[in-house]
């Protein structure tokens, strides 16, 4: 598993952060680096996206800030170029995830179908984000976990289990 999720795992608790201006960003940072979460996930769901993860990691260099809700390529590439540390998308975009990749970042889609999953271990991801979607929520053995606990025990020796945040 990369090093990046393996610490986020750790640290067991990733907040999603969505700022519509980035001078919340510094205030924030302290909050949580105080607060004992000294990690965070900015999505790119308004414009200050960007500025927002840049203001965290230089008022406070020692936070783990990542960019969610990306979408596109240029997202990932603004979400990067302001220092986040992985990438965190809802869906599996295989360019996203190979652009991602060919950087050197973390980089975490979402899947909900076992299609996805697979489709994750085939470019090289080792880790999945579940991406709940109404129609998977159900009871604790949704479809996906079906397939997970499957998957582990047909193919153990062929291929590792797919870790979930």
């Amino acid at each position: 598993m990369n090093e990046v999720l393996k610490k986020l795992g750790e640290i067991g608790i990733i907040p999603v952060v969505v700022l519509d201006d980035a001078k919340d960003a510094a205030p924030l940072a302290k909050a949580l680096m105080e607060g004992g979460l000294p990690c965070a996930e900015v999505t790119f769901r308004t414009a200050a996206a960007a500025d927002v993860i840049r203001e965290m990691v230089t008022a406070y260099p020692e936070i783990f800030v990542g960019a969610g809700t990306v979408l596109t390529i240029d997202q990932a590439n603004r979400a990067i170029e302001a220092g986040a540390k992985f990438i965190v998308s809802p869906g599996l975009n295989p360019e996203v995830v190979q652009y991602c990749i060919n950087r050197g970042i973390a980089v975490c889609p979402g899947t909900c179908t076992p299609s996805e999953v697979e489709q994750a271990l085939a470019l090289g991801l080792d880790t999945v984000k579940f991406f709940r979607t109404r129609i998977y929520q159900g009871d604790r053995c949704s479809v996906y976990e079906r397939y997970v606990h499957a998957h582990r025990r047909h193919q153990r020796k062929e291929r590792p289990r797919v870790p979930r945040i």
